[in-house]
């Protein structure tokens, strides 16, 4: 009997997850500009894995030479100094309140998952060589993301059945649901957006460097580089 009865409870807790999953991303459908000739950039070192995604991409694209991450790879006598920084801001959904009350009682959180916004902040700095900074913007891109954890499923799951008053007790951390991300979802997070953030990004720094060069007419992507744009609709918003 106790056995039966611990292989239920362990059932019962396992079936509370939601692998994260995007639903929303940025489409890389954008637009391409020349530059004069192939550049050689530095990009300093910072640790970030969104960053190094970036690298990686820039330096697929033919439109770069080379790129230096100091203390990793010198580069000698760079066209521009590239600084990249990130910042992302979650939020979560009102929707995830209705997902645990009284969703809980068809495991909506485990077959739905709750839902998230992220928006990655990118800021890229263009300097000359000397440091004198050349253009300077910040590249946003939003997503959007269900995803539950063990422990917000079990929760969702061990109050609305397991206390009395019918479930109406999971109307609590509905509520905390609803206004407070889950951060044990950033590390899948980042994952999973890496390689269309990657895409994006640096395509936005390429033709910020591009702006600072002759005039040139913006193009399509060239057949070879260019990538399908994701099943989702968000886009790319810039700010100067």
């Amino acid at each position: 009997m106790l056995r039966t009865a611990c292989v239920a409870l362990l059932a019962f807790l396992t079936a509370c997850t939601h692998t994260l999953e995007l639903t929303s991303e940025p489409s890389r459908d954008l637009p391409w500009q020349p530059v004069d000739e192939p550049v050689r950039l530095v990009i300093p070192d910072s640790n970030d894995p969104m960053v190094d995604g970036i690298v990686r991409e820039m330096l697929m694209d033919s439109r770069v030479d080379r790129i230096g991450r100091p203390g990793r790879l010198d580069v000698a006598d760079p066209d521009y100094i590239v600084d990249v920084r990130t910042e992302t801001e979650f939020d979560a959904d009102d929707q995830n309140f209705w997902i645990t009350f009284p969703g809980f009682l068809l495991w909506t959180h485990a077959w739905m998952g709750y839902k998230y916004h992220a928006n990655v902040q990118t800021t890229s700095e263009v300097r000359d060589p000397e440091g004198k900074t050349l253009s300077k913007i910040v590249i946003e891109t939003p997503y959007e993301m269900r995803y539950t954890s063990f422990p917000r499923g079990a929760s969702a799951s061990l109050v609305g059945w397991l206390t009395p008053g019918f479930g109406v007790l999971a109307v609590i951390p509905g509520g905390m649901f609803a206004s407070d991300y889950d951060d044990r979802g950033t590390g899948d997070f980042e994952a999973a957006a890496n390689p269309s953030y990657s895409a994006v990004v640096a395509s936005r720094i390429l033709q910020q460097i591009a702006e600072l060069q002759p005039a040139t007419a913006a193009q399509p992507a060239p057949a070879s580089d260019a990538e399908p744009p994701s099943s989702a609709g968000a886009g790319v918003e810039l700010r100067p």
